[in-house]
C-alpha cells in the first residue's frame, strides 16, 4: 500500500511543478508582451505600401485606397486579438504554493497518524475467498454487501439459474441498493417467466427505489404476475393499490375487499388488508405515509412470516436471515443506532417477515420517541417495502 501513496505523491508533485512552471511562463510573457501575428502582418503591409509610394510605384487614388484597406484590416485584427493573460502577483503565487504544500503535508501527516501502512494489501479475490469460507462456516458474520459480491460471482458462473439472481436481488435490497436489486429480479423473471414471485420481487424493488410509489414498470410486473397466477394475493393487493393511487378509489377498494374475502380468517394478511381499507375510506384515498405505515404495522403484527419466493431460492436464504439476525442482536445490545434500526425495519420488509418488522418498528419508535427525524425515516422504510398479502 505504501507504494500507492508514493506514486500518488509523486504525481501530485509533478502536477504542482507543471502548474507552477506554466504560471511562471505566463508571468514572463506578461512582462514582455508580444504583438499578435495578424497585427504584425498588417503593419508590414502598411510599411510596404509606403515603400512602394516612395519608389513611385503607387500614387494618388490607388495608394489611398490601398492604405485604407490595409488600415481597416489592421484595426479588425487588433480588435479580435486575444487578451493577454494577467498572472497574479508574486505574493499571490507564493501563498498558493505554500497552501498546496501545506495541504499535501497535512494529508501525509494524517495518514501517518491514522493510516496503517504496515498492513498487507487486501486483494479483492483474496477477500472473496475469505467471504466464501465465512459463508460455509459462519454465515452470520457476512455483511449484505459481502454476500452480494459472492452472489455476483455465482451468477457469473451460472448465469441461467434464476434462483441465484433472485438471491442476488435480495442481498442488494438488504444492502440498500434497490436499483441493483430490480435488475437482478428482472433477470430472474426473464429466466423463469412462469414464476410470479419473481415479478412481485421486481415490482417491489422498483417501488422501493421510487420511495413506495407504484410506477408503470412496477404495475406492469404485478399485472404479469396476475397473468401467471390470477389468485396471487400480493399482485392483487398492488394492482388495487395502484387503482386507488390513480384516483379509482372505488375500484381499488373493490379489489381489496375481494382479496380479503379470499383469505382465510386466521390469515394475518387479511387483517392488514381490512385495516388499509378502513384507512382509505376514512382518508378518501391513500393516507399519508406515516399514518399508512402505522396502520400496516398494527395490522401486520398478527401476521406470520411469508417466505414467498425465498423458499424457491434454496438453502442460501439462511445466509440472509442470519445477517438480519446478527443486526437485530447488535441492536438489542446497543440500541442507540438510528441507521441500524432503519436497516432492520427495511430488511424485515424484504424478508416478508411482517411480525418481526412490526416488532422492530415498535421498539425503534420507543427508543427514538423524542427524535421526529428518526420516526419519519422509520415510517418511510415501513412503507417503502410493504409486507404484501
Amino acid at each position: 500500500m505504501i507504494w500507492f501513496w508514493l506514486i500518488a505523491a509523486s504525481l501530485a508533485a509533478l502536477t504542482g511543478l507543471v502548474v507552477t512552471s506554466r504560471a511562471a511562463a505566463a508571468a514572463r510573457a506578461a512582462q514582455s508582451p508580444q504583438e499578435a501575428p495578424a497585427v504584425a502582418v498588417h503593419r508590414r503591409q502598411l510599411a510596404e505600401l509606403d515603400e512602394l509610394a516612395g519608389r513611385g510605384l503607387l500614387a494618388g487614388d490607388e495608394l489611398a485606397a490601398a492604405r485604407t484597406e490595409a488600415a481597416r484590416r489592421l484595426l479588425a485584427a487588433a480588435e479580435t486579438a486575444p487578451v493577454p493573460e494577467r498572472p497574479g502577483s508574486p505574493r499571490v503565487r507564493r501563498i498558493l504554493a505554500v497552501t498546496c504544500a501545506g495541504i499535501g503535508l497535512a494529508a501525509l501527516g494524517l495518514y501517518l497518524v491514522l493510516g496503517r501502512s504496515d498492513l498487507p494489501d487486501q486483494p479483492y479475490q483474496a477477500r472473496l475467498a475469505q467471504w466464501n469460507t465465512l459463508k460455509d462456516q459462519a454465515p452470520n458474520r457476512l455483511a449484505p454487501q459481502e454476500l452480494a459480491a459472492l452472489l455476483k460471482g455465482q451468477a457469473a458462473r451460472t448465469p441461467e439459474d434464476p434462483r441465484v439472481w433472485f438471491m442476488l436481488g435480495q442481498a442488494h435490497l438488504l444492502s440498500g441498493e434497490p436499483g441493483e436489486a430490480s435488475r437482478a429480479f428482472a433477470r430472474a423473471a426473464r429466466l423463469s417467466p412462469k414464476t410470479p414471485d419473481f415479478e412481485i420481487a421486481y415490482g417491489e424493488a422498483v417501488m422501493s427505489y421510487s420511495e413506495g410509489k407504484i410506477t408503470p414498470d412496477a404495475l406492469a410486473a404485478f399485472r404479469r404476475a396476475l397473468a401467471i397466477d390470477p389468485a396471487n394475493a400480493a399482485a392483487r393487493y398492488y394492482v388495487g393499490r395502484a387503482k386507488i393511487a390513480d384516483g379509482d378509489v372505488a375500484g381499488g377498494l373493490q379489489d381489496w375487499r375481494a382479496l380479503a374475502d379470499s383469505l382465510p380468517p386466521q390469515d394475518g394478511h387479511r387483517a392488514a388488508v381490512l385495516a388499509q381499507i378502513d384507512e382509505v375510506q376514512k382518508a378518501g384515498g391513500l393516507p399519508p405515509p406515516a399514518a399508512e405505515a402505522e396502520a400496516q404495522a398494527q395490522a401486520q403484527g398478527q401476521s406470520q412470516p411469508q417466505p414467498g419466493a425465498d423458499a424457491a431460492a434454496g438453502g442460501q436464504g439462511a445466509f440472509i436471515h442470519a445477517m438480519v439476525d446478527r443486526l437485530a442482536a447488535r441492536l438489542q445490545a446497543s440500541p442507540d443506532d438510528p441507521d441500524g434500526w432503519v436497516r432492520l425495519v427495511h430488511s424485515y420488509g424484504v424478508l416478508k417477515d411482517a411480525r418481526a418488522q412490526a416488532d422492530a418498528l415498535a421498539r425503534a419508535r420507543r427508543q427514538f420517541a423524542a427524535r421526529p427525524d428518526v420516526l419519519a425515516r422509520l415510517a418511510a422504510e415501513a412503507k417503502a417495502v410493504p409486507a404484501a398479502p
